[in-house]
Formats: C-alpha cells, sequence, structure tokens
C-alpha cells in the first residue's frame, strides 16, 4: 500500500505539473523564463511517464493486490492517460491528431498580460484538461462515444494502450485476484479439517478404542434392544 500511495502521489504531481505547462506555453514565445522552465518541465514530465507506467506495471503484477489497491490503479490510469490526451491536445493547434479536444483559442486571442486575459486562457485551459480527462474516462471505461475523434495512427496506438491496460486491471487481474482468494479460503478449510481430525484422533481414544465407534455401537444396540 506505501507503493501504491506513493505512485498516487506522483500522480498528482504530474497532473499539477501538465497543468502548469499548458499555462506556460503562450508566455515561453516572449519570456525567456518561461521558455526554460518549459524546456524543464517538458523532461521531468517525459520520465515521469515512464516511472508512473512502470510502477503502475509493478502493481499489477503484484499477486496480493487487493480490491481497493486495484481501485486505485484504475484511478491512477484514468489521469495518467488524461495527462497524455492534454498534451497532445495543448500541441495539436489545428486539431490534426485529435479532433473535440482542445478548447484553446488561438494565443493572440487572449490578452494575457491582462487579469482578465490570464483567467480567460487559465478557464480554457481547464476545459481542455477536463475534456482529456473526460476521453480518458471514456476510454477505460469502453463506452466509446464521447464526441473526440482520433485523427492519427500515433493517438491511436495510445488509445489501444489504455484499452489494453484497462482490460489487463479490470478482467485479467480482477480474476487472478478472486482466483487466489478462492485458493487461499480453500487451504483454510483444508487446514482446518486437517486439525479437526487431529484433535479427533488426539481425545477420541478410550481403552485402545476410538472412542466415536464405540458411540456409534452403543447407538446400533440399543436401537436393536428396543
Amino acid at each position: 500500500m506505501v507503493g501504491l500511495n506513493k505512485t498516487y502521489s506522483r500522480v498528482f504531481l504530474f497532473t499539477s505539473g501538465v497543468l502548469i505547462f499548458g499555462l506556460l506555453i503562450p508566455y515561453s514565445k516572449n519570456e525567456m523564463w518561461a521558455f526554460i522552465l518549459l524546456l524543464f518541465l517538458s523532461a521531468i514530465l517525459f520520465v515521469f511517464v515512464f516511472v508512473l507506467v512502470n510502477a503502475v506495471e509493478k502493481l499489477v503484477k503484484n499477486k496480493f493486490s487487493s480490491v481497493r489497491e486495484l481501485q486505485f490503479l484504475f484511478v491512477i490510469l484514468v489521469f495518467l492517460y488524461a495527462g497524455i490526451y492534454f498534451l497532445l491536445g495543448l500541441a495539436d493547434i489545428d486539431e490534426r491528431l485529435i479532433r473535440g479536444l482542445r478548447e484553446i483559442r488561438e494565443y493572440s486571442n487572449y490578452k494575457l498580460y491582462t487579469v482578465n486575459g490570464f483567467f480567460e486562457y487559465l478557464h480554457d485551459v481547464f476545459l481542455t484538461y477536463f475534456n482529456s480527462l473526460y476521453y480518458s474516462i471514456v476510454i477505460m471505461s469502453t463506452l466509446g462515444d464521447s464526441g473526440i475523434v482520433i485523427k492519427n495512427t500515433f493517438v491511436r496506438l495510445i488509445v489501444v494502450s489504455q484499452v489494453i491496460a484497462t482490460l489487463s486491471l479490470t478482467i485479467f487481474k480482477i480474476v487472478e485476484h478472486y482466483s487466489n482468494h478462492s485458493l487461499v479460503e480453500a487451504r483454510m478449510s483444508e487446514l482446518k479439517i486437517l486439525n479437526e481430525i487431529k484433535n479427533i484422533n488426539r481425545d477420541g481414544l478410550e481403552d485402545g478404542k476410538p472412542r466415536l465407534l464405540k458411540e456409534l455401537l452403543r447407538k446400533i444396540f440399543n436401537k436393536h434392544k428396543r
């Protein structure tokens, strides 16, 4: 559970990073500090994706994962892929990769150095992220009707990887969990029966004859006597 909590914290940091990344993009064209910070965030987010995928893979392979941990893994995958779709939406200005995801207009339409312009851009960034999160949930739940259209093969491969991860988690992993749980229960029942037999063999002897056999013979004798 400790490893899962650490992974969950990383997902939160990853989500915060992609949102900050989206806010910095229009400022990076004119501000050197924003451009340097953007490059730094790009490297961190790139590494974060591989770290999170590796952590999720290890947690999925753990045979002792509980149902609650599998639920957390489901949420982690939702936010991880939402961040990936969001980054693609930021880069896809002309919507050549994904149509219907991006809510951000041309940067020249925002008065970015005013309070109202900044919050207007912030609003559209959050709408784009919300669309990304919604699309990720739709893919994870295999609903298949979101109004968002994939127009690129590379993005389709990302969607396929999410579907495979979902099936591995919700079907194969849960079936494996309950199968292992059933095996443990069967083993515990077997041990309980063996202990009961040992107790009978230990406590049921009297004058060299099993007490159970003696009781059975007594009941048979009484029945014939009547």
